[in-house]
């Protein structure tokens, strides 16, 4: 074998062959990225080459890198058999043994090679200056001995030769004996222009390229020796070297390494080595396989990936021949670091590289450390995966320092934001100069917060396309980022991983004043701790003030340290909401318990004014007596401040509620919004009246469901409302008597009541009356319409209705009035009440919705409906909308279709709810005429109607002529709800104990697949398939509906609902330009639309409708309908063969042919047949055997 042959002699005479033609112009070692590196320093052999760089490898020479050139193959292999194979590791004697070194290793001569012999190359001495020389020990083996060399350095090889004699005929300057020079090891710097030419032996390790090595480090091989270690690669050849130098003496190791260092950085600097288009092209697959490649972030090296002893002990002879190094790539990517073997030869019909399937990759945000040596090329990098202990890659190159700047620059890339980066950095001989500042951050949205969210997510393993949120630029302390449930279907809770990808990428951000994480349950990172590490921890505030007064985080939870970290590390941030963000339950509170670790998190730091957060939310989060401890300690401090704290639904008994009031009396002058609603403590009136007056500037209240001991008092007494200006008040579900009523009337009617905005009192046990004192006293003297909403839904609002049903025809009530779940056991009273919104002139927003009624409205009911969509002038926004239970429906009946057409005269309504009513096609061709007419609607919700594909096409139709809509709904739960109905439907079809009925489901596809068989198709004489399926009018047989006919009925149902998606988002996009003023911007993408006309599916309400259209359509029968046509093909052609000869064989031939083929289909569809009804017993056996058990 090749690799097992003996290369007999290298001839070096040879004027000096063509340079390759490289992909660069500048040197990957002397020129690192210059993004990272403000001043030039030590060159490296091999850097930053892409095929299209984003950015120059050195600021001195930013020039791109060309093509390289096929350069001739310099050796050839011979015939010869070697005693031993060749090694990419080993001595410097890998090649040849020591008596051919002797006779070819500096022998000249001038006659032509022998046949036996490799071509030779010259090696010019005319530009060769001696560094440094002297006798070395190279490793040896078990079968070898140790043998002495003499080693001689230049400024541009590395030359080995037998013995002193051998390396002084070469060189002049070398002494011939040791008797002439002081010491073994020789410093000399001298021209050896006087032989401008030598002859050496054909070991390529005989002498080394400086421009070829890879590395140059100290080996702990545990031997007794000071073992320096050699990594060389001649990309031009593919060949390797690792090779050790073993020195007795410390001092002349320390020389050996620094001199040759030294120069290598110069050599290399001079000759401007490159990569070949070959490596980088390898590079670039190894990368993109992990889908890490981005032609602007691909920083590549030659490196050495070094072996090390565990535990720094002795190791055996046999445990340190195991210790090998290995020659690589290591490439920089977007969000990983690779570590990609040399290429090794495809397999035999594979156009893939054996070494591609073993290249290794690193997270870039997982490096936690990053250490570079001084006095050799030794570096090494550790990571770091959350919940598991740390890796370290020990590397050696001559680029470490620009290997280590790179990675680092790549750090700072993927979090622009961190101040700190959680990695410790000891790279030698490397200033704060050195690196440039972190990249401006402004230039993406929310301060490249996806750019950190994605490299986060990669670097731990998810999907960053799970992970969902948005951000609300008008609430306030806006922006506020409010994280969503998970993406993917199913999943209700983020992982560990996601969380902490979340939690970081949000740390340093300052673009969001509020984080809140409503209903995104953090379960997986409750009571969890990682033991492995605490590199991401933050010791300080942004400002770097220590925590030195809270408890240490190292030993607590990972939620409580992630928490910490934001809160320390963003200092605009002013909110935190963690409502219903935890599944815990009051049976989960025991003395034990840790608690729910929001309150260890963050009110410790706001006692001693660590974080700027002054207003935490933690609805439904049930909270421990060690919480309340933790927030009553962070609320006395004297430091602490709190504008708003939220405690509904926290399960709070008599004895926590009482802590937490005293804690939250703290803050009695600054506090403005206060939450203790739906809590099973059951507080005394007076005291809790009292600790509310000692409130100064609350603005939110909410006592929803708050129990009082006394029910003759008002909840809320005037004197106490009248202390504030109120802009939030919540008491619903709180049982108002007459003392409550009057008190709101009398704080309503007062100016202090003119800063609130939102009023509820739902399920409050109030009459109509009630509610028509109130709409009446904050109307009082009033000349303008009342900006107030107004909760008044779940009440008894019946009794007494006809006073409320005057005031509000009086136009006696706010702009925004909500009357949900209302419920009238007479008519009458539903239809004064409409009757009454029709004159109102004042209400802007109404919401009647979940209204119950006896029976379905009547006549006189929806024809007042319609009167009042007709007349009212004034309202902008209107909820019709039921309800769906499982046991119940609230609808108004399909009455309201005719109501609805009253929106055809209305020119001032502009958004319409009218869901869970069960409109169907009828409401969906009376909604398809409003929005041909109407130029007033911008927004109409109208899922959950039981809409098929017929009725949604006609509502995409009539939008497709409407330019003013801007929402309408894609139907995705009508269209779950269509596609479950024709499934049942084929079920039924499909089932041997359906009815035998002429009108039963089974017998009416039958008749759909029958009747959409052409005639002038069938042959009764020669089909008897035909004849057994043909259907009389009298109801004879029907043929059989197979399972594959309906699965393709019903994928065809759910491509054609698709394509009406397609439709409406196209129209809706262009109505949105339209309102935005983008007349003539890509308008022109909807002209490849096609037309209601011409999409329109034809009708199919019900699954033998659609059968038949899919059976009468062109080229989109079912698989029963193709087989039987091509089956009628075949026949058809049978019987023109008829007519010929027995004799003629072409004839018969081509009969049998065709009859083959028939049977063949036949034989396949009733093997399909089979295999379904066996599956189908299978499950049927299975469900039998799990009801038995």
């Amino acid at each position: 074998m090749a690799e097992r042959r003996r290369r007999k002699s290298l001839s070096i005479f040879r004027p000096s062959s063509p340079s390759l033609t490289t992909i660069s112009s500048s040197g990957p070692d002397n020129a690192p990225p210059a993004v990272l590196k403000k001043k030039s320093r030590h060159s490296s052999f091999l850097s930053t080459t892409t095929s299209t760089p984003s950015r120059p490898v050195d600021k001195s020479d930013p020039t791109d890198l060309p093509d390289r050139q096929a350069s001739p193959n310099l050796w050839r292999n011979t015939l010869q058999k070697t005693q031993r194979p060749g090694s990419l590791l080993g001595s410097w004697r890998s090649f040849q043994s020591f008596h051919e070194e002797d006779e070819h290793l500096i022998k000249t001569t001038s006659r032509a090679a022998s046949i036996d012999e490799a071509p030779s190359s010259p090696l010019n001495m005319e530009h060769m200056s001696l560094v440094y020389h002297g006798e070395v020990q190279t490793a040896g083996s078990m079968f070898r001995k140790k043998n002495m060399q003499y080693m001689v350095l230049t400024n541009t090889h590395l030359l080995r030769f037998k013995n002193r004699s051998k390396a002084a005929e070469i060189f002049p300057e070398i002494p011939t004996s040791m008797g002439r020079a002081s010491g073994g090891s020789h410093l000399r710097m001298s021209s050896g222009g006087s032989a401008p030419e030598i002859q050496l032996g054909a070991d390529p390790q005989a002498y080394l390229p400086l421009r070829n090595l890879v590395a140059v480090y100290k080996l702990d091989d545990g031997r007794p020796y000071f073992t320096i270690e050699i990594a060389s690669y001649d990309e031009k050849l593919d060949k390797p070297y690792i090779s050790s130098l073993q020195l007795n003496d410390p001092r002349d190791s320390e020389v050996w390494l620094s001199s040759i260092r030294t120069a290598v950085t110069q050599a290399k600097r001079a000759s401007n080595t490159t990569f070949g288009q070959d490596a980088v092209e390898y590079a670039v697959r190894c990368v993109e396989a992990e889908k890490d490649y981005d032609p602007n972030h691909f920083t590549m090296f030659a490196i050495a990936q070094r072996a090390s002893r565990p535990g720094g002990t002795r190791s055996s002879t046999e445990d340190l021949g195991k210790l090998v190094s290995t020659l690589g790539y290591l490439v920089i990517g977007l969000h990983k670091i690779h570590s990609i073997p040399l290429p090794q030869p495809p397999r035999p019909g594979s156009g893939m590289f054996l070494s591609e399937l073993n290249s290794r990759s690193w997270p870039i945000v997982n490096i936690i450390g990053i250490y570079a040596q001084e006095f050799d090329d030794t570096f090494h990098i550790n990571f770091r995966a959350p919940f598991q202990s740390g890796i370290t890659l020990h590397l050696a190159s001559s680029s470490a320092t620009n290997i280590a700047l790179c990675v680092r620059g790549a750090t700072d890339f993927l979090r622009p934001l961190w101040i700190e980066q959680p990695l410790k950095w000891h790279v030698s001989g490397v200033t704060e100069e050195d690196i440039l500042p972190i990249p401006p951050a402004d230039a993406e949205d929310h301060l490249c917060f996806d750019r950190t969210l994605t490299a986060y997510c990669v670097g731990y393993g998810t999907d960053p396309s799970n992970i969902r949120y948005t951000v609300d630029y008008y609430c306030e302390d806006a922006p506020e980022f409010q994280l969503l449930g998970p993406g993917k279907a199913g999943r209700s809770k983020y992982t560990s991983l996601e969380l902490l990808a979340i939690l970081r990428a949000l740390r340093y951000n300052d673009t969001f004043h509020s984080i809140s994480f409503k209903r995104a349950k953090l379960d997986n990172l409750h009571n969890v701790w990682d033991g492995y590490g605490s590199e991401h921890l933050s010791w300080s505030s942004r400002s770097g003030q220590t925590i030195a007064k809270i408890p240490k985080l190292d030993g607590s939870p990972v939620l409580v340290q992630e928490l910490q970290c934001i809160a320390l590390k963003n200092s605009r941030m002013r909110r935190l909401d963690f409502s219903d963000c935890l599944t815990r339950k009051a049976k989960d509170v025991h003395p034990g318990n840790r608690g729910s670790m929001l309150c260890e998190a963050i009110f410790p730091l706001n006692a001693v004014q660590l974080t700027n957060i002054d207003w935490i939310a933690l609805n439904g989060v049930i909270l421990s007596q060690l919480d309340i401890e933790y927030m009553y300690a962070g609320a006395v401090h004297k430091d602490s401040r709190w504008r708003g704290i939220e405690l509904g639904r926290c399960g709070l008994d008599e004895g926590r509620m009482e802590h937490a009031l005293e804690a939250i009396l703290a803050h009695e002058a600054v506090l403005e919004s206060l939450d203790l609603s739906n809590n099973p403590a059951k507080l005394n009136s007076a005291a809790f009246h009292e600790q509310l007056g000692r409130f100064q500037c609350i603005r939110r209240l909410n006592l929803s469901r708050v129990p009082l001991r006394s029910v003759s008092q008002p909840i809320l007494p005037p004197g106490v409302l009248m202390n504030w200006k109120l802009e939030f008040l919540d008491l619903s579900g709180t049982t108002l008597n007459t003392e409550s009523v009057d008190s709101l009337g009398t704080y309503l009617v007062s100016e202090q009541s003119n800063t609130l905005r939102e009023l509820r009192l739902e399920s409050c046990q109030m009459q109509g009356d009630d509610v028509a004192a109130l709409l009446e006293t904050m109307t009082d003297g009033r000349s303008e319409p009342r900006n107030l909403h107004l909760h008044v839904g779940g009440n008894r609002l019946e009794k007494n209705h006809r006073r409320l049903a005057k005031t509000i025809a009086r136009s006696r009530t706010p702009t925004h009035l909500t009357m949900q779940s209302l419920e009238y056991t007479d008519e009458k009273n539903f239809r004064a009440l409409v009757q009454a919104v029709s004159t109102n002139t004042v209400l802007e927003y109404l919401d009647i919705s979940r209204v119950s009624i006896p029976l379905d409205a009547s006549n006189e009911a929806c024809d007042g409906l319609r009167t009042m969509l007709e007349s009212n002038t004034n309202l902008k926004e209107l909820n019709l909308s039921g309800e769906q239970a499982h046991l119940e429906a609230v609808t108004l009946g399909r009455g309201l279709c005719r109501a609805l057409k009253g929106l055809e005269e209305n020119t001032t309504l502009e958004t319409l709810r009218v869901e869970f009513q069960a409109l169907g096609l009828p409401g969906a061709s009376t909604l398809a005429d409003v929005l041909r007419s109407n130029n007033s609607l911008r927004e109409v919700y109208c899922e959950n109607n039981e809409i098929s594909l017929q009725a949604f096409t006609t509502l995409v139709n009539a939008v497709e002529g409407n330019k003013t809509l801007l929402y309408l709904p894609v139907m995705i739960k009508d269209k779950a709800w269509y596609s479950a109905r024709m499934s049942r439907e084929a079920s039924a079809a499909l089932s041997p104990t359906s009815s035998n009925s002429p009108n039963s489901t089974r017998n009416q596809v039958r008749r759909a697949l029958s009747s959409a068989v052409p005639s002038a198709a069938r042959s009764a004489s020669t089909r008897s398939l035909d004849r057994s399926s043909t259907v009389s009018s009298t109801g004879g047989g029907t043929p059989n509906v197979t399972e594959p006919d309906a699965r393709a009925i019903l994928s065809r149902l759910a491509q054609s609902w698709d394509k009406e998606i397609d439709r409406l988002t196209g129209y809706l996009t262009r109505n949105f330009r339209l309102y935005s003023g983008q007349e003539g911007s890509g308008l022109g993408d909807l002209s490849n639309l096609p037309s209601g006309s011409v999409s329109r599916p034809p009708t199919a309400g019900t699954l033998a409708a659609a059968v038949k259209n899919a059976l009468m359509s062109q080229g989109q029968g079912t698989p029963t309908g193709e087989m039987e046509r091509q089956l009628e093909g075949l026949e058809m052609e049978d019987g023109r063969e008829e007519g010929l000869a027995e004799g003629e064989n072409e004839g018969f031939s081509r009969r049998a042919e065709r009859k083959r083929r028939m049977a063949e289909l036949r034989v396949r569809n009733k093997g399909d047949d089979d295999e379904e009804e066996e599956e189908e017993e299978e499950e049927s056996e299975g469900g039998e055997a799990v009801t038995m058990r």
